[in-house]
Order: C-alpha cells, then sequence, then structure tokens
C-alpha cells in the first residue's frame, strides 16, 4: 500500500496505515527504481476477475529489493506494485510461478518464485516449493496468512461451491 492510499484516498482516516498493514514510500527506498518500466512505472493494475466486483486502480511498478524477514532469503530487483485505491485495502504477495506481464507479452519479468528458483534459493516453483516456502514463512512471522492448499490432500468433489 501506498502512502497515497491513506493521505489522497483516505484524508481523514486516523490510523490509516496502521489498518492497511504498513505503507510502501517508493521515494524513500535507496534501491527502487523504475528504468525498465515506461510511463514512470504507472499502470492499471490487472483485475480481470476483480473489475467483476467494481474493483480498479492504478498501480506504480517499480524494481526493488524484497526481504520478507530475517532468514528468509532477500532478492533483488524483484518487480513490486504500490497501490493506492479503496479498491483494495491491503497489499498482497503474488505467489505465481508466472512472470509478469506488463508492457509486452514477449519479454515476462520473473515473479517472486521464479526469481527464488532462478537464483537457486528453493528446488522448484510449483506445489513443493509453495508448501515450503509457505511452512518457512509462517515459523519465521506467525502474522502472514498465505491463502495454498495442497492439491493431493484435497478431496475430489463434483459439488459446486
Amino acid at each position: 500500500m501506498l502512502p497515497e492510499g491513506c493521505g489522497d484516498a483516505n484524508p481523514g482516516l486516523a490510523n490509516c496505515s496502521d489498518s492497511r498493514g504498513q505503507t510502501f514510500a517508493r521515494n524513500a527506498s535507496s534501491s527502487w527504481s523504475t528504468q525498465r518500466l515506461s510511463n514512470g512505472g504507472l499502470f492499471q493494475l490487472n483485475t480481470f476477475e476483480e473489475s467483476y466486483l467494481g474493483l480498479t486502480g492504478n498501480g506504480y511498478y517499480g524494481f526493488d529489493t524484497v526481504s520478507l524477514g530475517s532468514g528468509i532469503p532477500t532478492l533483488q530487483n524483484q518487480l513490486i506494485a504500490g497501490i493506492g485505491t479503496n479498491s483494495y485495502w491491503l497489499g498482497s504477495l503474488g505467489l505465481s510461478p508466472l512472470g509478469f506481464n506488463i508492457t509486452t507479452l514477449n519479454d515476462p519479468i520473473p515473479s517472486l518464485l521464479s526469481n527464488l528458483r532462478n537464483e537457486s534459493l528453493v528446488p522448484s516453483q510449483h506445489d513443493p516449493l509453495a508448501e515450503s516456502l509457505c511452512i518457512t514463512l509462517l515459523t519465521k512471522d506467525p502474522r502472514l496468512i498465505l491463502g495454498l492448499y495442497r492439491r493431493s490432500i484435497v478431496p475430489k468433489s463434483s459439488q459446486l461451491w
């Protein structure tokens, strides 16, 4: 969440930063960069499914150093997006093995999981990795909430939810 999510979107909300899980001041980070991105890194959020619920917004995309806590690998030049809209109250951590396509489909930017794999910090970027990464993250910081499941232990059902 960017400071604009409090100052511009919610000027009168007391403790806005705390209620939104803190804010990320991109201009205060010494490693923040938008050099490889057009438009200063400002793009519309990719919210295909969420758009059906009326959730939209813009994000400031850039590259920065990402650390998820002590004892967990730190990644340089990781793509992140800061948002400053009321459509999304909290930020999220994407755990997809797929790269991001911002300006072209021909040059995807590696995801967090892909970068962990590329740096040989994890053995795989698929289900076993997500499971081991979740266990590692939760033991380091139990406040994190990760919505993953293991397909092999979820019973198959023809019931629609």
